[in-house]
């Protein structure tokens, strides 16, 4: 039996081919990339014993080191592996606490570290991953005795960490985030399958694209649990327990563009933060009652509802919410007052379509005027005479740059193809235009601006949940 310190290597060398018929090498295949480095083995200690296997593994154009480590008896972190460690993998062990120097060895390159099925894993000590410059994911799953991770990133300096995930373990708090630099964009936070009950005021702090809280035993989301994160999916499916959000809940979350509150147990849903919202999921929620008013979630495209009667909201918004269908009908009414001197459409000007443009939700062209936070751009450019919109008079494209930009946005010319069909839309008057109902489009003030359409979804709900 070899001591645990001393280590076999293998060398495994890959040949590369030259035919000389072709005179062109046969270059060898990413899986024949990957080499067995070395292997080491403890001694026995009461039948117990732990195995280290390092690879040179090929990962998309970079060859890597990984280590990969189990067995019972591996009861710390080796410290004798290879300095350029990158990657390590610790299964099926038992060891209980990881110590604040127990990678120090590898701080300088190593990049992964994932830690799964320890039964035992309690404590991970505060500034274990300290000044570890290159560190990119962290993975820790089966591990039911660790409740908490206090200062698991404290003195992180790593600028490219992408993914943290937490699955299935005892955590009941979550982990602190903010101490990660302003300059990662994280790819995902899953912390799901765990024991948090509930997100408290301030909890995450984070600019990343997906974070996940599904299937924990969450029962309320405080006032500003998101405060000052960049988050564009959120999701806390299958919390059953989760009947509470907080008025204010999501105030401070920008970026916000999915969230998903599948499988849960709320009535309703706090709009405060939501504005940017474009896909909304409340699937298996038999308890939600109020959806709320289109004139609140003005960017939403899809949603994936629990009731049929859900999309009443949506589709009779007058119905729903008659007191935000009046002050935009007195916004846009305001808008026309306000826009019609300067605007000279013309008498019964005739209009062809030539090319369509999606611009957005609430494209409507009166932006000095806004219905809370909606804004709506004033065009002081209306034809007086029957003209060509997409080509001007000397045969060129007509340049559109001299407008004011859509919601911040400056909207880019793309070039229109004539239809070799040309389609009667309208006819313009002073103030007003006939349009036909079955055409895609909403006119104000003889402006043109596109009809939202929202795409609703049902499944069947679910008798039972699992």
């Amino acid at each position: 039996m070899m001591n645990r310190r001393d280590a076999l290597y293998w060398f495994v060398i890959i040949s590369v081919e030259i035919s000389f018929t072709t005179n062109s090498p046969t270059i060898a295949t990413l899986e024949e990339q990957q080499m067995f480095i070395s292997k080491m083995e403890s001694k026995r200690a009461q039948n117990l014993t732990w195995t280290c296997e390092c690879y040179n593994v090929t990962y998309g154009m970079e060859l890597e080191l990984e280590c990969r480590c189990h067995g019972r008896g591996l009861l710390e972190i080796p410290t004798d592996l290879d300095e350029k460690l990158e990657r390590i993998t610790l299964t099926e062990s038992e060891i209980k606490v990881i110590e604040k120097n127990s990678f120090q060895p590898y701080k300088e390159t190593l990049r992964d570290v994932i830690l799964e099925s320890l039964p035992f894993l309690q404590v991970i000590e505060e500034g274990t991953f300290m000044d570890t410059p290159n560190l990119r994911t962290l993975y820790i799953s089966h591990a039911p005795q660790m409740k908490s991770l206090h200062g698991v990133f404290f003195g992180v300096t790593a600028r490219k960490f992408r993914s943290l995930r937490i699955v299935g373990t005892g955590l009941q708090e979550i982990p602190d985030l903010s101490n990660l630099h302003n300059d990662n964009i994280v790819q995902m936070i899953e912390l799901d399958r765990n024991k948090i009950e509930r997100i408290p005021n301030n909890a995450v702090k984070i600019n990343a694209e997906q974070v996940t809280f599904n299937y924990n035993e969450i029962t309320v989301i405080e006032n500003y649990a998101f405060n000052g994160s960049h988050i564009a999916a959120l999701s806390f499916k299958g919390n059953e327990r989760l009947s509470e959000i907080k008025q204010y809940a999501f105030q401070g979350l920008s970026s916000i563009q999915q969230l998903d509150l599948s499988g849960t147990s709320i009535r309703s849903i706090p709009v405060a933060g939501l504005s940017e919202i474009e896909v909304l999921k409340v699937e298996n929620t038999p308890t939600m009652k109020t959806i709320p008013s289109i004139y609140e979630l003005r960017h939403l495209q899809e949603a994936h509802l629990t009731h049929p009667f859900h999309c009443c909201a949506f589709k009779y918004p007058a119905q729903h919410d008659p007191i935000g269908y009046a002050q935009y009908q007195e916004t846009v009414r305001a808008a026309c007052d306000r826009a019609a001197p300067a605007l000279d459409t013309g008498q019964f000007v005739k209009f062809k379509k030539r090319s369509i443009r999606t611009v957005g939700m609430w494209s409507d062209p009166f932006e000095d005027i806004g219905y809370g936070d909606v804004k709506y751009d004033t065009q002081h450019h209306a034809p007086n005479a029957h003209i060509d919109w997409n080509l001007n008079d000397n045969g060129r494209p007509t340049d559109y740059s001299h407008l004011n930009p859509l919601r911040g946005h400056t909207i880019e010319y793309v070039e229109g193809v004539a239809s070799p069909l040309d389609e009667d839309f309208g006819t313009f008057h002073q103030t007003s235009a006939e349009i036909s109902e079955n055409k895609p489009f909403d006119a104000f003030c003889g402006n043109f601006t596109d009809k939202y359409v929202l795409f609703i979804y049902f499944l069947p709900l679910l008798l039972t949940r699992h």
